[in-house]
């Protein structure tokens, strides 16, 4: 191989080959001949490497990785073990240690060996680090710990600057956390250290911390920000920081305490609120504050007469699997293909309600499932037909107890053959607001979602007058009449509200906390280049979009529409279509469908019509808008049939029908396609090119009370109908 002696060499080490690997280059590459065919004679070359150039670590990282590939882990950490007692700064033998250890025995057992790597070898072994520090994020996602999930995701993408494709990998998992709707926003956003304010020497401890915490190191952090607490109780900033520290650590009971105590003694009311935010939600992410939701698998006995018997049943919803869907929908596991669903509900179906409280509440979901593959599952405990109960773990008894009703041998439902396929736990707080309300067929969506919004503000009223755990037993509306007791109810409402936040408009608490009579946030002002982006969500939520510059204000609508903030999208939206140069920066069709679907969340009927008339005006300007117009239209078609009486839905069809569907005859189906799942069949003629409109055959559908059409009339077939 080339060896040219001043290029840098090849064992990584940033050395020049001459003054590193020179006169162990051939046997090394000996070594690596032997691997694979010769494993026992490649290592006894490479123990002899070991023995006589003791100080290469890369000799003894080739033998720990031919340790560990035979399964020799213990021998191959006993000489990491030994190499740091003489090198206990070797950042390539460090990280390899904290990798071995977190990999065998986990993070908590690791913590030490990994801050320790983090301090050392950033610089080194950038790359190394951030695959195990993104690792760690993905293990402290599935144990719901977020906070620390999401710094260690974030930690690994600075690492992994070096490594494009491993950067956009961390980069993805960071925002599929951020842009989870199921996991609170304080929890899955950024928080900012607090500035502290003292004697000298507290504030260079306090940048000590910071540059431990800019690196991952937070137990170190942690331990600084202890000793200032120590030296300096009352400051409020200390103890939040130190919260943050022992979040980002996983330390979630240490994290609670430090947060409680720096509300306390903080001055800054948003301060507080985030303080008191944080504690409640971190003491929800407890295993004793969680309620699970499981996916239970059950053998089928006798599929055919389950599923009449579901199919016939007063309680059940059937929603049905099309043999058109993709078959990634359809295919469950390899071998394993979803053939039907049903939701089981608490009370028999309506077809007419008056209120909310007559709607019956979903209980679990039964996925039918069918094996067309006897390999699908080598150990055979998917041997047939079975069904998947999907739900809250407290209603599954229920479940058992109906399908038991159903009729014996049916499905079996024995204990010992129940087996749980997925699991995960919600917030017990969230129990209140947790229901699914049945929408009969005739139904509209807007209705609908009018009654489901009648039901969150019945289940707020009960919120409110509920026993809080963090208010002492107190309820809110108790609370809001007791001082001491304000800063943690505001956190509490914050917290509540955001650990909802999948929900449809649980409530709003800014508007909540005004009805309880706490104080209002102050509204934050930026400096001419300061960036919204990086902002902490406490402070997000303070900005006035009014106040921004327009970079800013683009930023601030990207990220509050990101995070799910609604009440700030829509008021930064506000503010951009009164800039046109800051709108078309940042799309003024992309601003204005922004701005139609939270009108169609809202029902507000005339925002919607505002916000379509916009975008057709810009697109009038446009060359080339086929596209967008199109889009628009069936966006707004989809929008609009939510509300079936709304009397645009007879434009929009039109501007399909006369300008777009002779043009894209496939637009044709589509469109019906919306119409009879929406209930609107009846319209069905307002979107027919008269082309199949004739007189003599006129439209027609299969099973309906007009006779078929005469031979040589013309006819129309409605896609899923046989």
């Amino acid at each position: 191989m080339a060896s040219n002696p001043y290029a840098s060499c090849p064992c990584g080490s940033g050395k020049k080959l001459k003054f590193c690997c020179a006169e162990v280059l051939d046997d090394l590459e000996r070594f690596r001949r032997l691997v694979e065919h010769q494993p026992s004679a490649a290592e006894s070359l490479i123990r002899s490497l070991v023995q006589r150039f003791p100080e290469k670590e890369n000799l003894l990282l080739e033998l720990v990785e031919l340790l560990d590939h035979a399964g020799r882990r213990a021998e191959s950490r006993e000489l990491l073990t030994g190499f740091l007692k003489n090198h206990p700064d070797n950042p390539r033998v460090l990280v390899r240690l904290a990798t071995q250890c977190v990999l065998d025995e986990g993070f908590e057992s690791s913590r030490r060996i990994l801050h320790r790597a983090l301090q050392i070898a950033s610089k080194v072994c950038p790359t190394e680090l951030a695959r195990i520090v993104g690792m760690l994020g993905m293990w402290f996602s599935r144990r719901n710990q977020f906070m620390a999930a999401r710094e260690h995701l974030a930690l690994g993408v600075r690492l992994a600057s070096v490594d494009q494709s491993l950067a956009m990998a961390l980069l993805q998992a960071l925002a599929s956390i951020e842009g989870d709707s199921g996991i609170p926003m304080p929890l899955r956003s950024s928080h900012g250290l607090l500035p502290i304010s003292g004697s000298e020497e507290l504030k260079q401890q306090d940048l000590r911390a910071r540059k431990l915490s800019l690196i991952g190191c937070w137990e170190p952090a942690a331990i600084l920000y202890t000793r200032m607490s120590e030296a300096d109780p009352a400051n409020g900033a200390i103890w939040f920081n130190l919260g943050l520290c022992r979040a980002w650590d996983a330390r979630i009971t240490e994290a609670t305490e430090a947060f409680h105590k720096a509300a306390s003694l903080l001055q800054e009311w948003e301060s507080v609120v985030e303080a008191e935010s944080l504690a409640v939600l971190l003491e929800m992410e407890k295993p004793e504050r969680h309620y699970r939701i499981e996916a239970i698998r059950l053998n089928v006995l006798n599929p055919s007469e389950l599923v009449n018997q579901l199919a016939t049943n007063k309680l059940v919803k059937q929603f049905d699997v099309d043999e058109d869907d993709d078959e990634e929908n359809r295919e469950a596991a390899e071998g394993i293909i979803k053939t039907g669903g049903f939701e089981l509900f608490d009370r028999p179906l309506v077809d007419e309600v008056e209120s909310f409280e007559q709607l019956p509440r979903s209980v679990v979901e039964i996925e039918m499932f069918d094996v067309t593959d006897d390999s699908s599952d080598e150990n055979g405990s998917v041997a047939g037909p079975h069904i998947v109960l999907s739900g809250p773990s407290q209603h599954f008894d229920e479940a058992i107890q109906f399908l038991n009703s159903l009729g014996t041998g049916l499905v079996d439902t024995a204990p010992e053959n129940r087996v749980v396929v997925q699991s995960m736990t919600a917030f017990r707080d969230s129990l209140i607001f947790d229901f699914g309300l049945y929408r009969p067929d005739g139904m509209s969506v807007s209705r609908h979602r009018r009654l489901v919004k009648d039901a969150l503000a019945q289940a707020t009223e009960k919120w409110l007058t509920t026993p809080a755990a963090s208010l002492g037993g107190k309820t809110p509306l108790e609370a809001s009449g007791i001082a001491e007791l304000k800063g943690r109810l505001a956190g509490l409402v914050y917290a509540v509200h955001s650990a909802n936040a999948s929900k449809e408009d649980v409530f709003d608490p800014a508007a909540l906390c005004q009805r309880l009579g706490l104080p209002a946030f102050t509204t934050l002002k930026l400096a001419e280049g300061q960036n919204v982006l990086p902002l902490p969500l406490f402070q997000l939520m303070r900005l006035d979009p009014a106040d921004l510059n327009d970079r800013q204000l683009r930023e601030f609508v990207g990220r509050s529409g990101a995070l799910g903030l609604v009440p700030q999208t829509r008021a930064g939206l506000e503010v951009l279509t009164t800039r046109p140069e800051a709108m078309e920066e940042y799309g003024v069709y992309r601003t204005y469908m922004m701005l139609s679907t939270i009108a169609r969340s809202e029902d507000d009927l005339s925002k919607l019509t505002e916000c379509c008339e916009k975008v057709r005006e810009w697109c009038a300007t446009q060359q080339d808008s086929f596209r967008k117009l199109l889009e628009l239209n069936i966006r707004e078609l989809a929008m609009r049939l939510d509300d079936p009486t709304d009397p645009q839905i007879v434009a929009v069809l039109h501007r399909l029908r006369d300008k777009f569907i002779p043009k894209l005859p496939e637009v044709y189906e589509l469109i019906i396609e919306q119409l009879v799942t929406s209930n609107c069949e009846h319209l069905i003629p307002e979107v027919t090119p008269q082309a199949v409109m004739s007189s003599a055959g006129g439209l027609w559908t299969p099973g309906s009370a007009q006779a078929a059409p005469a031979a040589g009339g013309s006819s129309l077939w409605l896609p899923g109908q046989s």
